[in-house]
């Protein structure tokens, strides 16, 4: 009977016959939880004789009985029994929900206990259960778990605490209860845990009181705690921070092999070599469990007293470049913690093209946040380790960070070298020989057409339309197989023959649609475009050619006015949220095909709040001229700000971005007549994609 409880009706009376039910009930009763399954009520006559023998825990066993037994429901001619042993609960809740038994540990007038909660899901509406000897405090976090719930899973939950003990209160339970509605909506069994911890209306776990008691409680068992609770002196405690961390973590904890399984990751912190291999399959939810400060101090500190574990980190590494998956990108940011920028030196001392590889993550990060010139501090640093690399390394890694070194160029506007430059000579001949390997026919793959691709935007920057078109024709052989990626391609050949007025660039955006003309369907074959991200490009391509061309069909021009007016006063259009690159972008273009001067300045006012986004980096912080030129041009009502926001953008230009692109930004007499440069000048300052 230890561990999981699966009681049966046979089961309990044999005990009452023998007269040690009480001694079995007593050190249970209050503190254990049926676990996994259910009272099977396979013989409902042996129930008085249970009763009989249960002497001061009749009340709680009735009812604990009765509770686990709804959670796989009785046959219908049972359920006037049910209805004596719960007169409070309406039977139709309990026909159309499905239920879970919540264990939560409480610290109360008693001392520490741990109660039991029901938590039921329906898609119909459930009428609720009074729950009296609750608080009107504990009340109202049930009700913010309920909402919570509903925003994630739909449908409608309530909860209902089946014995009778008083003096429960608090806003602890919020995230036990969550976590029991997930598992009754995904009709998940509960994992061997627990949890605790306060949730606010944005799904945030906030900290609550006597975690400690709450630990000695959980004996054995995982505890789930609000991450401003935890601490070194509670290593069997998982920190969470929101609802979704918890969640998936939740999951993760019950259908693993082992319900210390969380348990383990703790265990690798002192042993790098396993982490680091632990590392390649831990979900996102993992990963951020052990991304504490506590947890990095540790790891690091087993780093300095063990050998240094180069293979395991060396897979792990490599993996991270070449993968997009979420939980990659969670892990990488955990991985630059362990070794910040200042310890790359001490890394290259023993393994230089590991400290590389760690240099390029630094790189991307640091890049795609917004901070080009620390990123190149680290590419100057990382050039003297580049020989440590050989023809034996990943290709697709390195071509990976490649893009990432051009990338930098490209945040930068730096488009007036060969790119192939900045890589290095180790780094370029490597290429060069996976660029062979594909002109012979040996190799197609996708990290090449990336590169081609790369190199052609790269070209197209310069002014060089026909060697553009050039390298896209091999990305497009790459990508070979690849639909997503081949019409990537296709938008970027269409971009570079719509600034050389090709009429071909029609033929390209037919392609990227998957249609054979522009017609009034235009939207229905936006939406039909599985990726979220390749929607917003085609939006994007729409736009621009309806500004760009000199001839546009009026199916496009009255489609293009109404997603004008549309996002002019919404936010979200056909599954899509302006947020992130290109939509600063498709709301400054539109800003030209609105009708009315008030939706054109509500669209250029979007695309500037865009670009001046904090996450935005000077990349795209730079392209806030774009709307306010447009602004001004049409004599519309600039911001307050506008003066200082052109002052910002040229100082950010002289620190960060490349001087001689932006000199007519530079040399302008005031903001004013910088806007009117802008103006002018748009196709050479912002050319290709970024305009």
């Amino acid at each position: 009977m230890e561990g999981y409880f699966k009681w049966s009706a046979k089961e309990l009376a044999a005990w009452a016959g023998t007269g040690r039910l009480v001694q079995w009930l007593q050190p249970r009763i209050r503190h254990a939880i049926p676990w996994d399954g259910a009272v099977s009520a396979d013989d409902w006559s042996l129930l008085e004789n249970i009763l009989n023998a249960a002497w001061q825990f009749r009340t709680d066993l009735v009812r604990l009985f009765a509770a686990t037994a709804l959670l796989t429901p009785p046959p219908e001619k049972q359920w006037n029994i049910m209805q004596l042993l719960f007169p409070e609960a309406p039977l139709t809740d309990w026909l159309h929900a499905a239920w879970r038994l919540v264990s939560i540990p409480c610290v109360g007038d008693d001392g520490p206990t741990i109660i039991t909660l029901m938590c039921g899901h329906s898609t119909e509406t459930l009428s609720g259960v009074e729950s009296a000897n609750l608080s009107t405090e504990t009340i109202q976090a049930i009700g913010m778990a309920a909402s919570l719930a509903t925003r994630k899973w739909g449908g409608h939950f309530v909860c209902w605490h089946w014995s009778e003990r008083t003096g429960i209160r608090g806003a602890s339970l919020g995230l036990p209860v969550f976590l029991g509605f997930g598992c009754a909506a995904e009709k998940l069994p509960l994992p061997r845990a627990l949890a605790t911890g306060k949730l606010d209306a944005s799904g945030s776990v906030e900290p609550v009181e006597n975690v400690a008691k709450k630990v000695f409680l959980a004996g054995d068992r995982s505890l789930f705690v609000p991450e401003a609770n935890y601490s070194a002196a509670l290593p069997a405690c998982i920190p969470v921070s929101t609802i979704e961390d918890a969640w998936d973590l939740w999951k993760s904890c019950g259908t693993a092999n082992s319900p210390d399984h969380l348990r383990t990751l703790v265990n690798c912190l002192d042993e790098p070599k396993r982490l680091f291999a632990f590392l390649l399959s831990c979900s996102e939810a993992e990963v951020g469990f052990l991304d504490t400060d506590v947890h990095v101090a540790r790891i690091q500190s087993a780093l300095e007293k063990s050998p240094f574990p180069v293979a395991a980190l060396r897979l792990l590494l490599v993996e991270m470049a070449i993968s997009r998956e979420g939980g990659r990108r969670r892990g990488l940011r955990f991985v630059l913690k362990i070794f910040p920028r200042d310890s790359l030196h001490r890394v290259a001392d023993s393994a230089p093209a590991l400290a590389w590889r760690l240099a390029m993550l630094h790189l991307r990060a640091l890049n795609h946040s917004g901070h080009p010139k620390e990123a190149a501090e680290v590419r100057e640093t990382a050039r003297r380790w580049e020989n440590a690399l050989d023809s034996s390394d990943s290709e697709e890694e390195l071509i990976a960070h490649s893009l990432a070194i051009v990338g930098l160029l490209h945040n930068t506007y730096r488009f007036g070298e060969d790119p192939r430059k900045a890589l290095g000579p180790s780094l370029s001949d490597l290429l060069l020989q996976a660029e062979r390997r594909v002109a012979q026919g040996k190799k197609r793959n996708k990290p090449l057409g990336d590169w081609y691709g790369t190199l052609a935007q790269h070209h197209a920057f310069r002014g060089e339309l026909s060697e553009a078109e050039e390298h896209l024709e091999k990305a497009m052989t790459c990508f070979e197989g690849r639909p997503e990626d081949q019409r990537q391609s296709l938008s970027y050949r269409f971009f570079a023959r719509l600034d050389a007025r090709k009429s071909e660039a029609l033929d390209d955006l037919l392609a990227v649609l998957g249609v054979e003309r522009l017609d009034e369907d235009l939207p229905k074959h936006i939406q039909r475009i599985d990726n979220t991200h390749t929607r917003c490009w085609a939006l994007f391509a729409l736009a621009r050619f309806a500004v760009d061309s000199k001839t546009v069909q009026p199916a496009l021009q009255t489609m293009l006015a109404g997603v004008s007016e549309h996002l002019a006063n919404n936010n979200r259009i056909w599954g899509m949220t302006p947020v992130g690159h290109p939509w600063q972008l498709i709301l400054f273009n539109l800003g030209f095909l609105a009708r009315k001067n008030a939706e054109k300045e509500q669209l250029w006012r979007k695309s500037l709040d865009l670009c001046l986004n904090e996450k935005s980096g000077p990349a795209i912080r730079v392209m806030s001229l774009l709307p306010l030129s447009a602004i001004k041009s049409h004599g519309l009502e600039l911001p307050r700000e506008t003066e200082n926001i052109v002052s910002q953008i040229r100082r950010m230009i002289r620190e960060d971005l490349d001087i001689l692109h932006f000199s007519p930004v530079l040399t302008g007499a005031g903001w004013a007549d910088v806007l009117d440069r802008v103006t002018k000048h748009r196709n050479e300052l912002f050319p290709f994609n970024y305009r």
